[in-house]
């Protein structure tokens, strides 16, 4: 994934993504949290064109709380800051996919 997304594969990795994270949740894994580990699975496989994509394709906008504490403490750069914005809005993107499959959303957005 170190090219950009279009809109199908966009689309793709949204539903891929959402559906590891409806197999992850259960008793003891909460929605919020099975979430995080779906994202997370793809956080290095995220280069800058990749998380500029996501963010473009996205109906949500980045979690700008969450992104400036990750800024902060990363003493982050540009295209990391980036990657922060792009995990925000996949969690916003999967907690909705979530929501319209009948899981109760988590409400990142």
């Amino acid at each position: 994934m170190a090219d950009a997304l279009d809109a199908d594969a966009f689309d793709d990795l949204r539903t891929d993504l959402a559906a590891v994270a409806a197999e992850r949740i259960d008793e003891d894994t909460p929605a919020e949290e099975a979430l995080w580990e779906a994202v997370g699975g793809v956080v290095p496989e995220l280069t800058r064109p990749v998380s500029d994509s996501i963010v473009e394709h996205s109906a949500f906008s980045p979690i700008e709380p969450l992104v400036e504490e990750v800024v902060t403490q990363r003493e982050s750069d540009d295209d990391e800051r980036r990657r922060a914005e792009a995990i925000t809005v996949l969690l916003c993107e999967l907690d909705d996919r979530l929501a319209e499959d009948g899981y109760d959303p988590v409400g990142f957005a």
